[in-house]
């Protein structure tokens, strides 16, 4: 009988005038849409792992489904295009395939629900394209739960080992995801004992950003206040999450809208785990030179902003829990972003230089630091700067415009070959498209640098002065012994979770000064209000 049904999925998925089963997405190109890879993540499902389909129940729905919710700037986004169930995926393959062939895939993660026609376009009679949804903020990563990062390996799994083979097909897989997405699968492709995938192509995100590596004890407390805010902060963990699973997402978005977030500590929730690099793949890493849309930008400068809002951004982004010696690390900080490059009565140079300063510390220094770790003699890994924002967007989603055109075309000549070829470019010296090398490949570590209008230069030494200073001056000074101590000017609020108080006390625990104000404390301290 189970023979019978896997023939019968396996008729559908071959039929491609069949209209449930396929749909003709291009001439040239067939689309398996909405297949689901787990139960969907409902109820009692809620923040627990995938639960895997049996073959029968991996079928194309009639349509592509909704992403998963998203979080932007602290925020849970409800749109119709996002749904609690999001657990699909949809394949994109040439209309005739030739089976003796090999069959490149490559894989996009996104929640952002592309144009399917815009992205068939990517398909060619070598190269096939899916669209995996997973969860992410609360629903993905809760206290020190990675169910989004399962999500990711059990869709990998579904396309490589139940989905290709349908199709008597062959293949290596190389996956794409740009911001969050890249630094969660940067995450994934060190769960197991090997990487699940052959190739990654990561963009502004990755494993070592400072946007994915806040201390476990903010992470925590995160969701701390979520049950709170949703009266669910009940003394037993199980108790709190059953309770947290009886809200609507309304409740739950409600709740996380009235919660703040610092910028400075990245991901709200973000997974818990062992950040080291285990595996090595061939890889493009890739940064823009612009923070993500989760971070402000200096455009949207506020005329309110003023020194003290600088002194306590520099305390969150150079604190006492991350450092010894961090009064003596943010006067360093203050002379090389402030005093040596402008003037620190002009509060709008103030606040583009944080927005520098996140970028050099939390983005190209340990972007780099990942590039090198992830490369090895028998690995090729591609370092990659660029001034565009959203380029699955702006490249692969949607057509792109006259502005974005050049820059597309040249980058999607890059994503093609790698995908198919594993490397960007031929080795060939080729004055209309140079030769990308990989890192420690030739005598100097060069990286590209691939301009708007679609030109490109090569590079070295990326961004040293940011990586000398993050990665070395700070740590360094941060280990000499120094007399005395220094109070923290603005010192983080540590909230006691509801499993460690009394279980008829179910208030947070707070110090309370009410004669101190941060306005009489600068005031009072003139030596912090210099450092």
């Amino acid at each position: 009988m189970r023979l019978l049904i896997w023939v019968w999925s396996l008729i559908l998925f071959s039929r491609a005038e069949d209209g449930v089963a396929a749909m003709e997405v291009l001439e040239n190109v067939v689309g398996y849409l909405g297949i689901p890879y787990a139960e969907p993540p409902l109820a009692t499902k809620r923040f627990e792992d995938p639960r895997p389909l049996r073959d029968e129940q991996i079928i194309p729905s009639e349509k592509a489904r909704p992403g998963c919710f998203q979080m932007i700037r602290g925020k849970l986004e409800l749109t119709k295009d996002q749904s609690e169930d999001c657990l699909y995926l949809s394949l994109l393959l040439p209309r005739n395939i030739n089976a003796d062939k090999k069959l490149h895939v490559l894989v996009f993660f996104t929640n952002a629900n592309p144009d399917l026609k815009e992205l068939a376009r990517r398909v060619t009679p070598d190269l096939g394209v899916a669209q995996v949804s997973f969860r992410e903020g609360p629903f993905g990563f809760f206290k020190n739960e990675i169910h989004g990062i399962k999500d990711i390996l059990l869709s990998l799994d579904v396309i490589k080992k139940k989905l290709l083979p349908r199709f008597g097909l062959a293949g290596d897989v190389t996956v794409i995801g740009e911001h969050d997405a890249a630094s969660l699968l940067s995450f994934a492709a060190d769960v197991e004992g090997s990487a699940p995938f052959d190739r990654a192509v990561f963009l502004s995100g990755n494993k070592y950003v400072g946007r994915f590596n806040e201390r476990k004890e903010v992470v925590e407390r995160n969701a701390d206040r979520l049950l709170r805010a949703t009266e669910c902060d009940l003394p037993s963990e199980t108790q709190a999450l059953d309770c947290l699973r009886t809200k609507s997402i309304s409740e739950i978005r409600n709740a996380i809208g009235e919660m703040k977030f610092e910028e400075v500590h990245g991901a709200p929730f973000q997974p818990l785990i062992d950040g080291n690099v285990k595996n090595v793949f061939p890889a493009i890493v890739a940064l823009n030179t612009e923070l993500q849309k989760d971070y402000l930008s200096p455009e949207e400068f506020d005329t309110s902003y003023s020194y003290t809002d600088f002194k306590r951004f520099l305390a969150h982004i150079i604190s006492e829990k991350d450092y010894s010696n961090a009064p003596l690390l943010r006067r360093l900080a203050l002379y090389e972003y402030i005093h040596s490059m402008g003037d620190k009565h002009d509060t709008y140079f103030l606040f583009e230089q944080t927005r520098k300063m996140i970028l050099d510390k939390h983005f190209y220094a340990p972007t780099f630091r990942y590039a090198i770790a992830l490369n090895s003699p028998q690995n090729s890994v591609y370092l990659l700067e660029h001034p565009q924002q959203d380029i699955l967007y702006k490249c692969f989603f949607t057509t792109p415009d006259d502005s974005t055109e050049a820059f597309c075309k040249r980058f999607l000549q890059y994503i093609y070959r790698f995908s198919t070829k594993g490397a960007p470019t031929d080795s060939a010296c080729d004055l209309n498209n140079p030769n990308w090398p990989a890192l420690k490949s030739i005598k100097r570590d060069y990286f590209l640098v691939l301009n708007e209008d679609g030109q490109v230069e090569w590079e070295f030494d990326f961004h040293l002065r940011a990586i000398a200073f993050w990665e070395d001056l700070v740590p360094a000074m941060a280990k000499i012994e120094l007399t005395g101590k220094r109070e923290a000017l603005f010192e983080e609020v540590s909230d006691l979770t509801a499993y460690e108080e009394e279980d008829d006390v179910q208030l947070w625990h707070t110090m309370e000064q009410p004669d101190l104000t941060e306005e009489k404390a600068l005031n009072d301290m003139p030596l912090h209000f210099d450092l």
